[in-house]
């Protein structure tokens, strides 16, 4: 899964499980995961490996971007949403002390 958050639009996500590329909305991030919106159903307890950069603007209102960042996350929730969309929470795996602290700046400055 790919990751990229752009400035005044929606998060999106690139998804690939096994070899099928999907397509996903980042609806929220935390140090322990994320959840995402996609229109797929992938199992619980699947292991995902995920890449994301996190986008925030700066005091002089340029974008500041994080280096990617890359590691596993597990699936821990599959609910229906609306129509065919599917909310999956996804627990990342294997964290990284830097990965959770760039993550929680990110957060909280959102």
């Amino acid at each position: 899964m790919s990751v990229y958050f752009r400035v005044d639009a929606p998060i999106y996500a690139r998804v690939w499980f096994g070899d099928q590329e999907m397509e996903a909305d980042m609806v929220d991030i935390s140090e322990q995961g994320m959840g995402i919106r996609t229109r797929h159903d992938i199992p619980l307890l699947t292991t995902l490996r995920i890449r994301f950069s996190l986008f925030k603007l700066n005091r002089q209102g340029a974008v500041d971007f994080s280096a990617p960042f890359e590691m596993e996350g597990e699936v821990r929730s599959n609910i229906s949403g609306d129509e065919k969309d599917r909310r999956l929470g996804i627990c990342f795996i294997h964290q990284q002390e830097r990965l959770a602290a760039a993550i929680g700046d990110f957060a909280s400055a959102a």
